[in-house]
């Protein structure tokens, strides 16, 4: 059997942390790699990658991360190519709203290097992401799921903007801040827009409301949320 390996500790595992706390139903959280999978069509590939839905990507990479719960779980990142505007040819990663470009920059910019003919991550600087810590926030959405008595809980999503291990706290709020209008916005799916309303909803009443119980969330996939363009 395979040594089991120290699991990363929750920063609270039973109630909403206020150390932690970013805002109203948003939470730092901190995850370790365990492994990655390639998911992007990089150009000139002979296979396409498809989910399940049918979408196919263009940048994803699907981190499998430990974050301190019991079971690892899947960490979605997604982006897209930059093309040229006359001949429509892919001429490098297109950096805006890109989880990939914004990983890569933040967790591992000292290692780096896309191949060139093809704009691919060498295996070799994947490799290096495996063992990396970083930190992320989980927020309360508009979703609910159905517990083991029937009864609707909230549903939380994680952010897939991260941020370096040493990152400060004061930094990651900022920076959600300035995003939450986005995040909030009306024509984001349930599962992925950002609801703070919903912890007083659910909370009142409930004496066994907690976030360590209340955080599994639902499984999802990031096809159905990605934009087309900016949203001014």
């Amino acid at each position: 059997m395979p040594e089991e390996r120290e699991r990363v500790k929750l920063n609270d595992e039973n109630t909403e942390s206020e150390q932690a706390k970013i805002a109203t139903g948003a939470y730092l959280r901190q995850a370790k790699v365990v492994s990655v999978e390639d998911w992007s069509n990089y150009p000139g590939q002979t296979e396409l990658k498809q989910f399940d839905s049918g979408w196919t990507p263009e940048l994803c990479l699907i981190l499998i991360v430990d974050d301190g719960f019991k079971e690892d779980k899947r960490f979605f990142l997604t982006g897209r190519f930059n093309r040229d505007k006359q001949s429509n040819e892919i001429n490098g990663w297109n950096e805006w709203n890109n989880a990939v470009h914004r990983f890569v920059m933040r967790i591992i910019p000292n290692t780096i290097e896309i191949h060139k003919d093809n704009y691919s991550i060498p295996k070799d600087v994947l490799d290096t992401i495996i063992g990396k810590s970083f930190q992320f926030v989980r927020y309360i959405t508009a979703a609910t799921y159905s517990d083991n008595q029937g009864n609707d809980k909230p549903s939380y999503a994680d952010w897939d903007k991260v941020f370096a291990i040493d990152e400060s706290i004061e930094v990651i709020k900022e920076e959600f801040s300035k995003e939450c209008e986005w995040i909030m916005a009306p024509k984001r799916t349930e599962k992925y827009r950002y609801d703070p309303s919903a912890i007083d909803k659910y909370s009142q009443g409930d004496t066994n409301f907690n976030y360590g119980e209340n955080n599994k969330g639902i499984k999802t996939s990031p096809e159905d949320d990605i934009p087309e363009e900016p949203v001014i």
